[in-house]
């Protein structure tokens, strides 16, 4: 997280438009200018698309003098921090060594607030992974990585929420990749699993197999149409982990089931 640079505005508050005068860095250093700076406004780049915004504010000509500081974060979890700084500045042109000094001050106590946030969130994060998931160790290289479920869900739409929840998808495993998952998953553990849910479907019983989240053409060795109501994919753990077709609505109406997302790194 930093400030990159401060942008100079001029107008007479922030609900009006600014016109740009000046861009300094954080060292003081005024990259261009123009007289009569009026307003500040600074961005810090942080994760998850949030923002910092600094605005140092004449509300008209007779306070000169004096401006206001407001600092505002809004993250991605809906977390939102204020922080506001009054001074007295010159009446030609706000003070920018006591600027940087309040920036750097500001960007300090947002840095606090939103770095608390975002370890909680990671930790949070790590905990959910790693109580409801287990992570294949591939053998191969793999531009993804593969977490299998520890406990089912009772149907496959809810299977690919939960891998949206870390971020990914069903696993949509490709034929490169194959041999390689379905190794780690004999060595995963699941020895009481009878099926391991992934992405793959032939909704409209055609025998036109496709990946569920971008609907490309399966890759795998699936040629038959899909049985009735078995229009979803998984690896039957007691046939060699071999591709078999089972129910969308329900997996485990063909056994007991886990499933496996895929998460591109």
């Amino acid at each position: 997280m930093h400030v990159s640079a401060i942008h100079i505005y001029h107008g007479a508050g922030p609900e009006q438009n600014m016109s740009q005068l000046a861009r300094i860095d954080l060292a003081g250093r005024i990259v261009s200018s123009l007289p009569n700076m009026t307003s500040v406004s600074g961005h810090v780049l942080v994760n998850e698309d949030s923002n910092l915004t600094v605005e140092w504010v004449f509300p008209t000509s007779a306070q000169a003098g004096y401006y206001v500081c407001n600092v505002s974060l809004s993250g991605a979890h809906a977390h939102i921090y204020h922080e506001t700084q009054n001074h007295t500045v010159g009446k030609t042109k706000p003070d920018f060594v006591n600027i940087i000094q309040e920036l750097r001050k500001l960007r300090s106590f947002v840095e606090s607030k939103f770095g608390n946030q975002s370890e909680k969130w990671t930790q949070t994060y790590e905990t959910f992974k790693s109580t409801h998931f287990i992570k294949l160790n591939l053998t191969g290289s793999s531009t993804s990585d593969y977490l299998l479920s520890k406990e089912p869900n009772s149907t496959a739409m809810q299977s690919d929420v939960m891998c949206h929840l870390l971020g990914g998808y069903l696993a949509e495993v490709s034929p490169r990749e194959e041999q390689d998952i379905t190794q780690a998953l004999r060595t995963s553990g699941n020895g009481r699993v009878d099926l391991i849910l992934i992405g793959g479907s032939d909704v409209d019983g055609t025998g036109n197999w496709l990946y569920m989240r971008n609907e490309l053409p399966l890759k795998l060795n699936v040629s038959l149409p899909a049985a009735p109501g078995q229009d979803c994919l998984a690896f039957d753990t007691k046939a060699s982990f071999r591709v078999v077709q089972t129910s969308c609505s329900n997996p485990s109406s063909s056994g007991t089931s886990l499933f496996l997302c895929q998460i591109d790194t």
